[in-house]
């Protein structure tokens, strides 16, 4: 349980391989690949051919670039923008 996002791929992440971790019942995603974001006062840049496998129950927000998630509740972020 985390208030905001349980994993959060960010800051040019780049070719990392998620599986089989748990990290459901987050405030925001359980699972977010970050694009270019100021979230934290600073810039970050985005998270670029990452894949992820995710269990079915788990969010996924993908905002990065060529990055692979399998499986998981894929948040739509034409509703969802990115930030």
């Amino acid at each position: 349980d985390n208030l905001n996002v349980g994993f959060l791929v960010i800051d040019g992440a780049k070719n990392n391989y998620l599986s089989g971790n748990e990290g459901g019942n987050n405030g925001t995603y359980d699972f977010e690949l970050a694009g270019d974001t100021e979230r934290f006062g600073f810039f970050t840049p985005t998270s670029v051919g990452n894949r992820a496998i995710v269990g079915s129950a788990y969010t996924v927000k993908d905002c990065g670039l060529d990055n692979v998630v399998t499986g998981g509740i894929k948040i739509d972020t034409a509703v969802e923008p990115c930030n």
